[in-house]
């Protein structure tokens, strides 16, 4: 993201407005995919590289893909996991 930003501040802007638009989406309505963690992750990682393709055209697959993989790598990581005890 930060080389986007420094060779191309408007396709930066247009990434960056998708992916929020995507998050703000996630907190709203929940993830896709279904119960499965693997499924909604493809889900997401899916859609959420359409919707920058959609907002940069002129990136590449592979690089609207990447982009994707570390936004929400980055969600991860920030996101505070609270699993239940185990009732064994």
């Amino acid at each position: 993201m930060d080389a986007l930003r420094a060779s191309a501040p408007d396709m930066h802007e247009k990434v960056i407005a998708a992916v929020t638009h995507h998050a703000s989406r996630l907190n709203l309505a929940g993830p896709q995919g279904g119960p499965e963690a693997g499924a909604i992750l493809h889900s997401e990682l899916t859609s959420l590289t359409a919707s920058i393709k959609d907002a940069a055209p002129s990136l590449s697959n592979s690089n609207a893909q990447e982009i994707a993989m570390g936004v929400i790598s980055d969600w991860i990581m920030r996101c505070s996991l609270d699993f239940p005890a185990n009732a064994a």
